[in-house]
């Protein structure tokens, strides 16, 4: 009786690496998706926008009074610079280095790293 063994052959990028970092820098999760990495793509951009938005609401939190976006940011960074600085931080730090993990994926040979899905941890645990 013959046994199979399932490993999972990895296919090529549809894309080239630099084109993947780029789509990643636009929507973030879209160069990992375009490198075959379909489910890291959803959970990065999953991450990233509920981030954002949890931001948004501890914001409007932070700043009650306050209307318009902008506004509540200027006072929300008044009342508790370090929370928002850090956040803000972190957010563009976190789009950058989705990018650069695209463009890592979509490389032959690509590695896992485990970096970005840190942070993405991290920037959780700061906003809770």
């Amino acid at each position: 009786m013959a046994t199979r063994t399932t490993q999972k052959e990895e296919q090529p990028s549809l894309v080239a690496p630099p084109v993947a970092g780029l789509a990643s820098f636009i929507i973030p999760g879209l160069g990992q998706a375009l490198a075959r990495q379909i489910y890291r793509g959803i959970i990065l951009l999953a991450s990233t926008a509920t981030i954002i938005a949890i931001l948004i609401w501890r914001l409007h939190d932070i700043a009650r009074r306050e209307t318009g976006l902008i506004a509540k940011l200027l006072k929300a960074l008044e009342r508790q610079p370090i929370f928002v600085g850090l956040m803000l931080v972190g957010i563009v730090a976190l789009w950058l280095w989705n990018a650069v993990d695209a463009y890592r994926q979509a490389q032959p040979g690509r590695k896992g790293g485990l970096g970005v899905i840190a942070l993405v941890l991290v920037l959780f645990f700061i906003l809770g």
